[in-house]
């Protein structure tokens, strides 16, 4: 059986519990701590060594704005596990770096507050238009942001595919339009 935590407890790396008492979050998880933790910009970042990059468990901010830092260490941030937002409702846009490669499905499914994705320039993977994130070919919508407020949105002719999950726990899309 997987825990499943309540709405808005943070899963906190149980050395960064005294900074996050401080702050006005209701519920604590201690998580054991099993991976690299690093601090940057006020975000703290649980890390999976991939041998020659990392993958993100888990992002740890109260903050509204969350930019993925490139690196670590000198090794690529290249994937986001599945639920990894869940120690970060707050986060409304999320800019994924040049070297991010690969998306697991769920990757957002905890960002319960996010409204916006935007992609750096030079990623070769991924782009995003108007806060949605699409393969950089834009033959496959990957995911449309939980609380992006439009009622109505038009699926482009050259999207192929549809990934799962890509409009999960979104409340305020009403319609899906397909081809222009």
């Amino acid at each position: 059986v997987q825990y499943q935590p309540a709405k808005n407890t943070f899963l906190v790396p149980y050395q960064h519990l005294e900074e996050y008492k401080t702050t006005n979050l209701d519920n604590y998880f201690i998580m054991k701590h099993y991976g690299t933790v690093f601090d940057i910009n006020s975000e703290t970042y649980v890390l999976d060594d991939l041998g020659d990059s990392w993958k993100i468990l888990s992002v740890i901010t109260t903050k509204e704005t969350v930019v993925i830092p490139e690196s670590y260490n000198g090794k690529n941030i290249t994937q986001i596990d599945s639920n990894a937002f869940i120690s970060a409702s707050s986060v409304k846009n999320i800019t994924l770096p040049r070297y991010y490669s690969y998306f697991e499905d769920l990757a957002f499914n905890q960002a319960a507050s996010l409204e916006n994705i935007s992609v750096d320039a030079n990623n070769t993977k991924f782009t995003a238009v108007n806060g949605v994130l699409y393969s950089k070919d834009m033959k496959e919508l990957i995911y449309y942001p939980s609380k992006k407020s439009d009622e109505t949105f038009t699926i482009s002719n050259d999207v192929y595919v549809i990934r799962s999950y890509a409009f999960a726990g979104n409340d305020y899309l009403k319609n899906l339009v397909v081809g222009s």
